[in-house]
């Protein structure tokens, strides 16, 4: 062999070497993220680990733009062997459609001007006339809450039929009107809580002819589902079904991507995400900023996996993210959290319609992203000449607070409550409730464990005279609350016996808010709270 191709072979060799060991490497660090709650790799999805290492031939580019790229295309959560390609103008992006060479081209959209590309040796993605080269994530429906997902907690309270009652609504509204909302999602299938002409058009991007996977019929029966077995929000919407995953609910940010924009080209007013990634997608970002910029507003779910972090697109500037709530106001474990969770609402044991005319027990992010996005299109139906972030704010205006006073990184702003948002004009409603009873800890590290006990005005007058009562095994506290506007909340401290704690293992709290007796509370439900305190229990 001559001096020159043995020194060629010496350094791809050098190069497979390296990227070998940075394979290995970021192997590793995948399998760590995997262990950890706080650093949460991706959905549930079938990602594999270990791809084959194309080997670059002789006459292969100079081996560090080889391992560069590598070095950007190997992440976890990205589909082996696929790239996403985007380009700096519409002539190269045309020239390379016309010409892709050895790649094989997966999928295309000239407003993003990018293609999604699959490649057998890594050294044809150089040189193609792109200006960037990027990895197309997994996106898949979220795990599944209690199984690979985040746990539900003992004595969850389910929802099943009640979902719409719960939220404020009697099911005899006729909502939505005039109002558009995409469900991208695995599809929606024709089902008796759809009346003939419900669904207005199908957009179809999976590329699978094979049978759908319900997780999208769910979804949209409880955005706009008639029949009272599977009622939704808004009866009278429009809706448009964008099918991106296939059968076993698996697609790819590039497939996201296009379904946003097409969501937003046929004109949705609100785009529903009930599936995501741990992949930050550029692509995906880009087709959420299109969305947003054609009035469209998106509502995601947070993920199921019990992180202190979101997926994507729920974690985008401007994505409505939405976690989950039982029937008794509470937090569930599998829901993830973040300083930048929006809002909560049902996510429990919801009924929901399945293919083939059945009926199932929701439970996950998924169903509750649905329900903010129905309200959204409510208000909008309502005030035709709002935007969507306009609508939503007024939504997240009339929400219950829920936890730790005010926003916090479980609940938002707070629990979805659509009849407080229909009502919100109403005048003469009377309504306090205790929202919470909120473990604070050591406030102040002099040893003493702190619950906050918050009340809200969740009526439409002015509240003043308002009485908070604290009961424990032993003692009854009283409290005169200051005036509350509308919506307002306040809180009291209580001191926790840890004293009884430390004997009985627990100590119970209950709590009541009652109006002056000039006044009617319309809504007594929500006068009561009863909570335990466990030692050593965190919050």
């Amino acid at each position: 062999m001559k001096p020159q191709n043995q020194l060629t072979w010496l350094v791809v060799a050098i190069a497979v070497l390296l990227f070998t060991l940075l394979l290995f490497i970021k192997l590793i660090q995948s399998f760590k993220m995997l262990g950890t709650r706080e650093a949460p790799p991706m959905f549930e999805m079938p990602w594999n680990p270990e791809p084959t290492v194309p080997i670059a031939v002789p006459s292969a580019p100079p081996p560090y733009r080889l391992i560069q790229l590598l070095t950007e295309l190997v992440e976890p959560g990205a589909v082996p062997f696929e790239a996403i390609l985007r380009f700096r103008d519409d002539l190269s992006y045309q020239r390379f459609l016309s010409n892709p060479r050895a790649l094989e081209i997966l999928g295309s959209s000239p407003k993003l001007r990018s293609a999604r590309v699959g490649y057998s040796n890594p050294s044809d993605l150089l040189d193609a006339g792109q200006s960037e080269t990027l990895p197309n994530y997994y996106v898949a429906l979220p795990s599944t809450p209690g199984g690979s997902g985040g746990g539900i907690q003992e004595g969850a309270a389910p929802f099943r039929a009640s979902g719409l009652d719960w939220l404020g609504l009697d099911g005899g509204e006729s909502l939505g009107a005039n109002v558009r909302v995409a469900v991208v999602d695995t599809g929606i299938a024709e089902h008796t809580t759809f009346s003939e002409g419900r669904v207005i058009r199908t957009i179809d991007l999976s590329g699978f002819e094979a049978e759908l996977h319900g997780h999208g019929t769910a979804v949209a029966s409880l955005i706009g589902g008639e029949h009272d077995a599977a009622r939704g929000i808004v009866t009278q919407a429009e809706l448009i079904d964008v099918r991106v995953a296939d059968a076993n609910g698996q697609s790819d940010s590039f497939t996201l991507a296009q379904g946003l924009i097409a969501s937003a080209d046929a004109g949705a007013d609100v785009i529903n995400v009930s599936l995501g990634s741990y992949g930050d997608s550029e692509v995906v970002q880009e087709a959420v900023a299109y969305a947003q910029e054609a009035g469209t507003i998106i509502v995601a779910a947070a993920g199921n996996d019990g992180y202190a972090a979101l997926g994507y697109p729920a974690a985008y500037e401007g994505v409505i993210s939405v976690g989950s709530v039982d029937a008794a106001n509470r937090h569930l474990q599998f829901s993830n959290t973040s300083a930048d969770i929006d809002i909560v609402a049902p996510g429990y044991e919801v009924q929901a319609a399945w293919p083939d005319e059945q009926l199932v027990e929701f439970t996950g992010t998924s169903a509750s992203a649905p329900y903010v996005s129905g309200a959204i299109a409510a208000v909008l139906s309502d005030e035709p000449n709002l935007t969507g972030q306009q609508a939503y704010e007024i939504v997240a205006g009339y929400t219950n607070d829920g936890g730790a006073p005010g926003v916090d990184a479980s609940y938002g702003v707070g629990i979805l409550d659509v009849g407080r948002t229909l009502e919100r004009s109403d005048a003469g409603i009377i309504d306090a409730g205790v929202a919470s009873h909120y473990y604070a800890g050591d406030l102040e590290g002099n040893g003493r464990e702190i619950m906050q006990v918050v009340v809200q005005n969740r009526g439409t007058e002015r509240l003043m005279g308002s009485i908070l009562t604290v009961y424990t095994p032993t003692t009854e506290q009283t409290y005169y609350l200051p005036p509350l506007d509308p919506g307002e909340i306040t809180y009291e401290e209580v001191v926790i016996d840890q004293r009884r704690a430390e004997i009985d293992g627990q100590v119970q709290y209950s709590s009541s808010v009652t109006v002056p007796t000039h006044l009617t509370d319309q809504d007594p439900s929500d006068n009561q709270f009863t909570s335990t305190f466990v030692l050593n229990e965190t919050p």
